[in-house]
C-alpha cells in the first residue's frame, strides 16, 4: 500500500484533481484540451497495463526460456528514454545485471562490443522503430556478431510497435519480436513490453510488478487517492515555481525525471525534476521529494510497481491541470533534425581557445573566465549536458553539485544523448529560463557505423552541435567546453576554486 505525505493542500486543488482523476479513469481524451485529444485517444492504453500486460507473460516466459537454453546469460539493452530507463531501474531494484546501451559515445559502444556476445541476448527497443541511436546500435552489433561467426538471429530480440519499420525489418531477417502496445507512449510503458521483457531476461519476476501496480490502480479510483494527492502537491508548487528535487534509490529518479520533464515541458510550461543523491537544504523555490526514507516536502513509501503507476497517474493529472499535451514531445525531433543536417554537411569544426586541457568553444577567454561570465548570466536554472562516457567519466556528476554551490541556482545533470529524450524537451519547450553547460570530449578510440560514412564520435558531436543550435536559437545562456585528456579534472578543480553563492 502506498504511503504518502504532502504539504498542506488547498481544498480547491484537491477538488480539481479528484474531478480530473475520475475523467482519467474513464479515459476522457479531452482531459488535456482539444489540441491534445487526437494524441490522447491513441495513448491511454497505459491505464490498462497492470491487467493487459499479463497477456504478454507467456511470450516473455518463452523468450526467457529460449535465452537460458542457449546460455545467453548477458542481457544487452539498446533503447533510449522510456525504452531503457524502466528496465534499468527494475534490474537495479532486484540486483540483476543488465547492460544498458543508450549512448553514442564510442567508448561505451566499444565496451559493449568487447563483451562476450556469444553468451549475450541483445534487446533492441524502439517503439517507433526509427530511433536513430537504436538503429546504429543494431547495425554495429549485427556487424560484430557476423565478424565473430555468429548468427544475429540467434541473439537479437526486438521490442517495437506492430508494423513499425523495425518490426518489418525484424520479420524480414528472422529476429524474435515482442510487440509493444501501440496505444501506450514510450515514457508511460514501464509496465509494458519494453519494461518487462528486458527485466525478465535478466531474471526478474515481473509478475510481482503487475500485482503491485494492479493494487495501486484500484486505489486510484477512490477520492483523495495517493495519485490525486501527489498531483495536487506538484501542481500547487508548480503554480509558483517550476523546480522539484528528487532523491530516490536505484535510479528511480531518472525514470521520473524523463516522465515529468518530457510530459510537462512544453508551451512555456513545465515542472523540472532535479535528480539528487540526497536532498539538500530547504529552499522555497524547490519542492523536495523523498523516495528514499529522507525527510522532504513530499515523502512516499511504495513498491516499484506502485511507484510506476503512481507517477504515471500523477503526471497525467498534472499535465491536465497545466493544459499541456502529456503524450507528445514536439522539441525532441528538432535536435535530431539539426544533428542530421550537421552530419550531412560535415560541418563539425570548432573555433575556440585552449586553456590547458579545456577548449573554450567560440570564445577566446580562459575556462575560469568563461565559466564566471556564464554563471553571472544565470537567472533560472543550470543544465549540465555531458556528452561523455557515463561509466568511465562518472565523476562528471560532481559538476552538478559544484555549479549549484557556485551559482545558488537549481542545477540538473544529464548524459548526452540520453537527456535529449528526457529533460531535452523541457529545456527547449518549457520555461525559457535555463543556462546550459555543454561538455564534449576527444576520443582516441572510435567506432565506425556500418553502411554509413560516419563514426559514433562524429554522430555524438553532431548531436551535441544540433542541441547547441536549438538552444542558442532561443537566445539562452550557453557555454560549450570541449575536454581534452585531463580536461575533466581541470574543470572540477576550476569549479572547486570558485566562490560559493552568497544567496
Amino acid at each position: 500500500m502506498i504511503q504518502i505525505r504532502t504539504p498542506e493542500l488547498s481544498a480547491v486543488i484537491l477538488d480539481e484533481m479528484n474531478a480530473l482523476s475520475k475523467r482519467l479513469a474513464a479515459k476522457d481524451e479531452s482531459l488535456w484540451g482539444s489540441h491534445a485529444s487526437t494524441d490522447a485517444e491513441q495513448r491511454l492504453g497505459w491505464l490498462d497495463l497492470p491487467t493487459s500486460s499479463r497477456t504478454l507473460l507467456p511470450a516473455i516466459d518463452s523468450l526467457a526460456a529460449w535465452a537460458r537454453s542457449r546460455n545467453l546469460e548477458n542481457v544487452i539493452l539498446s533503447g533510449m528514454g522510456g525504452s531503457s530507463l524502466a528496465p534499468e531501474v527494475i534490474c537495479a531494484f532486484e540486483h540483476k545485471r543488465i547492460e544498458i546501451l543508450d549512448s553514442t559515445d564510442p567508448h561505451q559502444v566499444a565496451r559493449v562490443l568487447s563483451m562476450d556476445l556469444s553468451r549475450s541476448v541483445i534487446v533492441i527497443a524502439s517503439k517507433s522503430g526509427t530511433t536513430l541511436e537504436t538503429l546504429v546500435h543494431r547495425a554495429v552489433l549485427e556487424s560484430k556478431l557476423r565478424e565473430l561467426g555468429l548468427d544475429p538471429a540467434g541473439h537479437f530480440v526486438i521490442i517495437t510497435d506492430p508494423e513499425s519499420p523495425l518490426a518489418e525489418y525484424a520479420d524480414r531477417v528472422g529476429y524474435r519480436v515482442l510487440h509493444s502496445d501501440p496505444h501506450v507512449g514510450g515514457r508511460f510503458s514501464a509496465l509494458g513490453a519494453s519494461g518487462l521483457l528486458p527485466s525478465a531476461l535478466a531474471g526478474v519476476d515481473v509478475s510481482e510488478l503487475l500485482d503491485d501496480a494492479q493494487g495501486a490502480a484500484h486505489s486510484f479510483l477512490l477520492a483523495d487517492s495517493p495519485a490525486v494527492k501527489l498531483a495536487a502537491a506538484l501542481a500547487q508548487h508548480a503554480q509558483r515555481f517550476p523546480f522539484a528535487e528528487i532523491a530516490s534509490p536505484h535510479g528511480l529518479g531518472d525514470w521520473i525525471e524523463q516522465l515529468l520533464a518530457e510530459s510537462t515541458g512544453k508551451e512555456g510550461k513545465g515542472l523540472l525534476p532535479i535528480v539528487v543523491p540526497a536532498l539538500g537544504s530547504a529552499r522555497p523555490e524547490v519542492l523536495s521529494i523523498a523516495l528514499n526514507g529522507e525527510s522532504g516536502d513530499i515523502e512516499i513509501a511504495a513498491t516499484l510497481g506502485e511507484h510506476f503507476l503512481l507517477w504515471e497517474w500523477a503526471t497525467a493529472l498534472l499535465c491536465a491541470h497545466m493544459r499541456v499535451n502529456a503524450f507528445d514531445q514536439p522539441n525532441v525531433a528538432e535536435t535530431k533534425e539539426r544533428a542530421n543536417a550537421i552530419l550531412n554537411s560535415q560541418q563539425l569544426a570548432r573555433n575556440g581557445s585552449m586553456d590547458g586541457k579545456i577548449e573554450v568553444v567560440g570564445d577566446q577567454r580562459s575556462a575560469a573566465q568563461a565559466i564566471t561570465e556564464f554563471l553571472s548570466q544565470v537567472h533560472g536554472y543550470i543544465g549540465v549536458m555531458a556528452f561523455l562516457d557515463r561509466e568511465k567519466e562518472s565523476r562528471a556528476k560532481i559538476l552538478r553539485t559544484l555549479l549549484e554551490r557556485s551559482s545558488g541556482a537549481p542545477t540538473t545533470f544529464g548524459w548526452g544523448p540520453r537527456f535529449l529524450h528526457s529533460t531535452g524537451q523541457i529545456h527547449k519547450g518549457g520555461p525559457l529560463i535555463g543556462s546550459f553547460l555543454q561538455l564534449t570530449t576527444e576520443r582516441d578510440e572510435d567506432v565506425v557505423i556500418p553502411e554509413s560514412q560516419f563514426t559514433f564520435h562524429q554522430l555524438q558531436l553532431a548531436q551535441a552541435a544540433g542541441d547547441e543550435l536549438a538552444l542558442k536559437s532561443r537566445n539562452l545562456n550557453f557555454l560549450h567546453l570541449h575536454l581534452h585528456e585531463g580536461g575533466l579534472d581541470q574543470l572540477v578543480e576550476t569549479l572547486i576554486n570558485l566562490p560559493r553563492a552568497t544567496s
